[in-house]
């Protein structure tokens, strides 16, 4: 009897033994899965950044093209005489002749006093053009501009134009200019003009 009861006692030792053993195994295998899963921050982390993007090889590069150039901007007209701008419009044509002046005033300055009230000189061509569409001709005015830049008489200078009112009521528009005072005396000019239909 104390034989098997010595067995018996000796076979829980080794039971006890297996079973503490297998439990020892057990609890290092479950640090172990604890150990090798990432900690939360890290998954964070990892979920926050972007993966890397892998590029085949031979795939075109996007890059950047600058703008093109801006395309240059056209060159203003040069601006025509106001003879070629009635042309184009087809008003009838003033032109300025040969002018003579006697006397202590500039040439150029008495013409641009005249070439500005051409206005005047065109309308009376313009009414007598109703009458005579085929209407053309030199009309010359002669003047004389007093010692106080006024006109102080007009006369017909020669001219060729088949209208005597025409050549009147330009006459007429002379006799309202007014010109700087000569250096001394009096100045005489005569002024012809050539007028034509426009075309």
């Amino acid at each position: 009897m104390q034989n098997g009861e010595g067995a018996l006692g000796v076979g829980r030792e080794l039971g006890l033994l297996y079973a503490g053993a297998a439990l020892a195994l057990l609890g290092a295998g479950a640090c172990a899965k604890l150990e090798s899963r990432p900690a939360p921050a890290a998954q964070a982390a990892g979920a926050g950044s972007a993966a890397p993007v892998a590029m085949e090889p031979g795939a075109p590069v996007a890059r950047s093209e600058a703008p093109p150039p801006a395309a240059p901007m056209p060159a203003a007209p040069l601006s025509a005489s106001p003879e070629e701008t009635a042309k184009s419009r087809g008003a009838p044509l003033l032109r300025q002749g040969a002018t003579q002046v006697s006397g202590r005033l500039p040439p150029e300055v008495i013409q641009r006093i005249v070439r500005q009230n051409f206005g005047r000189f065109r309308l009376c061509y313009e009414n007598g053009l109703k009458s005579n569409p085929h209407l053309q001709g030199k009309v010359s005015i002669r003047f004389v501009i007093s010692a106080r830049g006024e006109v102080s008489s007009v006369a017909d200078g020669g001219s060729d134009l088949p209208d005597p009112s025409v050549v009147s009521c330009i006459q007429g528009g002379f006799r309202g200019l007014s010109f700087p005072e000569p250096e001394s005396g009096t100045v005489t000019v005569v002024y012809p003009m050539h007028f034509s239909p426009g075309g």
